[in-house]
């Protein structure tokens, strides 16, 4: 039996409202996008790999938001799979979706189901679906909780596998984190990353739907595959403004100024007199002036670099020799 299936995860319903005035009305935009592009893709289920919220004070408003995407779903028949990540976790042993898992239990909602905190094997349709939610400690790896089961066609788990990269550039490749179990299903849906990628030989991060801020990438959206190809394609969002980083030392014309989110770096100082630039802007960052690191001669090893990240740092010539310094004089109590 073919199935028509969309995996998504990060929603981190919560995040950007510190930045976006009317990021409620964002984010259930992004909600509403996610059925419009379930709908059109004719998915009999939405895989929803984890961090539903940002934070562990989750406003009444934020909790609509979600039950609001989760009685839509209902209504149009599609069943939603839900996994806890790390940003649902609440202190002790609790999560915030706890609320969600009452409303399915109760059955209020018929066709949704949900994994938290412990590892659940779902048989839907003809396909096997191992659902691995985050918990703090794993006690067994992702690899060994699969071999547990045996083999399924699809696995979810929030979690950051060894060999995945954030759009910063950042890759998680120290022992720290567990490497992606390379077999034992056809597909594995991944949460916890945000930007999309493909990890392993069949393991995908959909990343987060929209920019929840700024450094995030712009190529966002949901992965839409079937189970005939198992070849997911990202399929993006519509009506969602995009958060944008200018350099306010250039001077834009009306016509390069983006209809978007904008942060601005500028140098100390300088006064912005574009009114439409002016109109968007919803964050301000001053540039870190470097300055040339000084020359250091000392034995110690703890001085290589030193000057340069205090240079990196914006610290002048006299700041940088006051640093090393005190550096110096730390260094020499210790040895002595």
């Amino acid at each position: 039996m073919k199935s028509r299936i969309l995996h998504t995860a990060d929603f981190h319903i919560g995040a950007s409202k510190k930045i976006i005035v009317d990021y409620f009305e964002r984010q259930n935009t992004m909600c509403n996008e996610i059925l419009r592009i379930a709908t059109k893709k004719e998915v009999n289920f939405i895989l929803l790999c984890g961090d539903i919220f940002h934070l562990k004070t989750v406003q009444e408003v934020e909790r609509l938001i979600f039950i609001s995407f989760l009685v839509g779903a209902e209504h149009l028949g599609i069943p939603v799979f839900i996994i806890n990540g790390q940003h649902d976790l609440l202190e002790g042993k609790g999560t915030s979706l706890d609320h969600i898992k009452k409303l399915i239990d109760g059955e209020h909602f018929k066709r949704h189901r949900i994994a938290l905190l412990k590892p659940v094997l779902w048989n839907y349709r003809d396909l096997k679906i191992l659902a691995v939610p985050h918990v703090r400690k794993r006690e067994k790896s992702v690899a060994q909780i699969l071999e547990d089961h045996g083999d399924v066609d699809i696995l979810m788990a929030h979690e950051c596998f060894r060999g995945s990269s954030t759009d910063t550039g950042w890759i998680a490749d120290t022992s720290a984190y567990q490497p992606i179990p390379e077999e034992g299903y056809k597909y594995l849906a991944g949460g916890d990353i945000h930007k999309c990628q493909k990890i392993g030989k069949h393991g995908y991060y959909s990343g987060s739907p929209i920019q929840n801020e700024f450094g995030d990438g712009e190529r966002r959206g949901v992965l839409w595959f079937d189970t005939e190809t198992w070849d997911p394609k990202l399929c993006r969002l519509q009506g969602i403004k995009p958060l944008v980083t200018l350099d306010a030392d250039h001077d834009f014309s009306d016509e390069e100024i983006p209809d978007a989110y904008i942060r601005l770096t500028k140098t100390k100082g300088k006064e912005i007199t574009n009114k439409t630039l002016l109109e968007r802007v919803v964050k301000v960052e001053n540039k870190t002036v470097e300055f040339e690191p000084i020359k250091v001669t000392t034995s110690f090893d703890v001085m290589e670099g030193l000057p340069e990240m205090l240079g990196k740092l914006g610290l002048s010539n006299k700041q940088q020799m006051k640093a090393v310094d005190i550096v110096k004089k730390i260094a020499k109590d210790i040895t002595a």
